[in-house]
Formats: structure tokens, sequence, C-alpha cells
């Protein structure tokens, strides 16, 4: 599948990757509320990304589905820091080497949406 080979999609299911391992580390009352968001937006975004790559010819539609997964994008990256900020016995629940994977993670992602989106904004005016 093309999808399967971006780099955006690789980058994207490396940080799904990254986030289930983070979420099974959270207490419980953490676990089901906002981990539960985070993997239903992580799901949409790698949905929106593999959808706006399937719009190679309509530079339209496939801007929407970046603007999208760029809306999904910062929803998750909210929750993200929601969580590398909560504390339990006076330690962080996620330790600083997962924090900095997943923030190196997240900025591959946003600079290829934002790449993206360029590219075909400039393909759309010609």
């Amino acid at each position: 599948m093309r999808h399967q080979q971006t780099p955006i999609f690789t980058e994207a299911t490396r940080l799904n990757k990254a986030l289930r391992f983070a979420i099974r580390h959270l207490p419980r009352d953490l676990k089901y509320s906002v981990g539960i968001d985070i993997r239903h937006t992580m799901h949409e975004l790698i949905r929106d990304i593999v959808r706006a790559n399937m719009e190679a010819q309509n530079a339209q539609n496939r801007k929407e589905w970046i603007l999208r997964a760029m809306a999904d994008f910062g929803v998750l990256e909210v929750m993200i820091w929601e969580v590398e900020d909560e504390k339990q016995n006076g330690e962080p629940i996620v330790n600083e080497a997962k924090q900095a994977e997943l923030g190196m993670h997240c900025e591959n992602i946003q600079k290829q949406l934002q790449g993206w989106l360029h590219s075909t904004t400039a393909r759309m005016q010609g």
C-alpha cells in the first residue's frame, strides 16, 4: 500500500506505538479517560493521513484532509502534554526519555504536515 511508504505515515505509526506504551503505564483513572481519548484521536490522525494521501489527484480534497489531520494533531498534542504533566508520588508518570521520544515524533509529524500543506497549496495555485 502506497500510504505505508510515506514518511508521515511511518512517523505517525511510531508515535502511535510510543503512545500505546505510555498509556499502559498511566494510573487507572487516566488510562480510561485521557488514554482512550488519545488512542481515538491518534487513530483519527492516521486515517486523515491515509485519506489525504489517497487524494493525490485532487489537491482541494487533499488539503481538506491535511487540515483535518492538523486539527486532530493539535488536540493530540494537548492531551500528550496533559499526560506528561501528571505525577504520581512526586515522580512523572512518563519518564524523561519517553517524553523526549514523544516530543521528537510530534515535531516530525508537525513539520511533515506543514510541508505537505505548503506543497499542496502551491500545487493548487498552479
